[in-house]
């Protein structure tokens, strides 16, 4: 990874780990997510991206499956359990079917759920105020926090 967006996403990364605003720190490590996605698959579009990401072995799925198969790690597995049980995510755009997590292994699923839960949150279809937008945009940024370590070398 080019020096410059790796530092770039340490610095996004330090950002999130300092705020106290859920939503704030979603969009901080969501920041630090798409800038490694486009890296690592050169493509440009958001979609492209994560279609690429789901469908081409790498380092984040890699990272992905590590975590949710180890099994100290129960606070992983307890985020993405989370996560299914606040699905279905509906998206703000009409005619696209909502995203599911049937199984916390999928990571297209997951990342899914994830990519619905920032077009939401992105084209002002998340609140602050609503619990369930709540809940789902933490559980997002919690997940994100465990994917994207910028000081890891998998990336």
């Amino acid at each position: 990874m080019d020096e410059e967006v790796r530092q770039l996403v340490k610095s996004w990364e330090a950002r999130a780990n300092r705020e106290t605003d859920v939503f704030s720190r979603f969009i901080f490590y969501y920041f630090c997510f798409n800038a490694i996605v486009a890296n690592i698959s050169d493509k440009e579009s958001d979609a492209e991206m994560i279609s690429w990401i789901c469908t081409n072995e790498n380092s984040i799925q890699r990272r992905f499956s590590q975590l949710v198969n180890l099994a100290g790690n129960s606070y992983f597995s307890q985020r993405l359990e989370t996560l299914k049980n606040l699905t279905p995510i509906q998206s703000n755009r009409r005619n696209r079917p909502a995203r599911c997590i049937n199984d916390i292994h999928n990571f297209t699923e997951v990342v899914g759920a994830i990519y619905y839960v920032r077009c939401n949150l992105f084209h002002g279809a998340k609140s602050p105020r609503k619990i369930r937008d709540h809940k789902l945009v933490k559980v997002c940024a919690d997940i994100l926090q465990k994917l994207i370590p910028a000081g890891n070398e998998l990336w």
